[in-house]
């Protein structure tokens, strides 16, 4: 329960608490984003493939991959073949600790 201090506002350590619940929130939300989007492609598809079809910005889907990589949510497998000049994209799959349950109740 936060306090009113006055004017309509919550305290401030009501309104921190808050915003690092949203924040915290919406990791959880972009972390599922990532293995929806992954699990959901009928191809394995790479980093920037997810960025892409998120909207997000590469950056942070590598750090939310990297975190899904370690969890053994996501896996890492290596490219078909290398095409062009450059690094080739890593593409991603689902991983080991992945498993899933669909319930339909009528």
């Amino acid at each position: 329960m936060s306090t009113n201090w006055g004017g309509g506002h919550a305290s401030p350590s009501a309104t921190r608490l808050s915003a690092g619940a949203r924040q915290s929130s919406l990791r959880e939300s972009n972390l599922a984003l990532v293995a929806r989007t992954v699990c959901a492609s009928s191809t394995p598809v790479s980093r920037a493939g997810v960025a892409a079809r998120t909207a997000m910005t590469r950056s942070t889907v590598s750090r939310l991959v990297d975190d899904l990589v370690a969890a053994g949510v996501l896996a890492e497998i290596e490219p078909s073949s290398v095409t062009g000049p450059g690094r080739p994209a890593t593409p991603l799959a689902p991983g080991t600790a992945l498993a899933a349950l669909g319930l339909q109740v009528n």
